[in-house]
């Protein structure tokens, strides 16, 4: 389950379970679970991209050696 589900579910006992008892908390709890979501996604297309950058490195740098 990653956070966005987690976020998912939360709002479904929200609107199911929990109504006039704290929601509000709960709610901000999901929009924040959707928010680390997003920057995982980013972060884990940056590293992607750093990885590719690095290996076309070592790839021009043993090309260099020969």
């Amino acid at each position: 389950m990653n956070a966005l589900e987690l976020a998912d579910a939360l709002d479904w006992v929200c609107e199911n379970h929990l109504v006039g008892i704290g929601d509000a908390d709960f709610k901000a709890t999901a929009i924040m679970l959707r928010q680390q979501q997003a920057e995982i996604e980013a972060l884990k297309a940056e590293n992607k991209f750093f990885k590719d950058l690095m290996s076309d490195v070592e790839i021009l740098r043993k090309a260099s050696e020969i």
